[in-house]
């Protein structure tokens, strides 16, 4: 494990060439360098109860 609170990725070459790039469930194309950073609010996230979980499995 590497931990980090900012990350920059460069290609070898130090081409500036676009890389495909997924997130979200959204698909870009991004020049590189691409650069990773830790947001500095907590993102909060919503967890159903496991017998709620349960009742809505299809």
């Amino acid at each position: 494990m590497i931990a980090f609170k900012r990350i920059t990725v460069t290609h070898p070459s130090k081409r500036q060439r676009p890389v495909k790039v997924a997130a979200g469930g959204e698909i870009n194309w991004i020049t590189m360098p691409l650069e990773f950073r830790v947001a500095p609010e907590p993102l909060f996230l919503l967890k159903l109860e496991a017998d709620v979980a349960n009742a809505n499995r299809s």
